[in-house]
């Protein structure tokens, strides 16, 4: 899988395929959802300096698949936690626009209780179920 990504990371403009590269490094998530990735992609790509944080981030991490130390610089630091975050709660924070909720129940926060937790107001369950233990 990191060949893969250190060839998706390297190549050309900050593309979608880009993203969702540096997006599955950041969250050591290789599941993720194309849809939300594609939200994601649409609104970062807008964000003030968003681009050069991506594209220096990028850079930096395809170095480190190939074995060579690399120092982030303060907005790379920034954006690696921003885009973090923006995955696991769903929901896009920045100065720049008010919350943006990007995903619900594809944010990775609810990938944790996956199968046994329901997703609230999305997965119907009936009053107390929650307390019965999973099969």
């Amino acid at each position: 899988m990191a060949g893969k990504i250190s060839v998706a990371l390297a190549e050309g403009p900050f593309t979608f395929d880009k993203f969702v590269a540096l997006s599955t490094l950041v969250t050591l998530q290789d599941r993720l959802d194309d849809a939300t990735a594609r939200r994601m992609y649409d609104v970062f790509m807008k964000e003030p300096w968003g681009t050069e944080h991506m594209a220096g981030l990028c850079d930096k991490l395809a170095s480190v698949l190939m074995g060579k130390k690399q120092e982030l610089t303060g907005g790379e630091k920034w954006f690696s936690g921003h885009l973090l975050t923006t995955w696991y709660l769903g929901v896009y924070y920045h100065e720049s626009s008010p919350p943006l909720r990007l995903a619900y129940e594809t944010a990775l926060m609810f990938r944790a209780g996956d199968g046994v937790i329901p997703v609230p107001l999305v997965e119907s369950v009936a009053f107390g179920d929650w307390a019965k233990k999973p099969a």
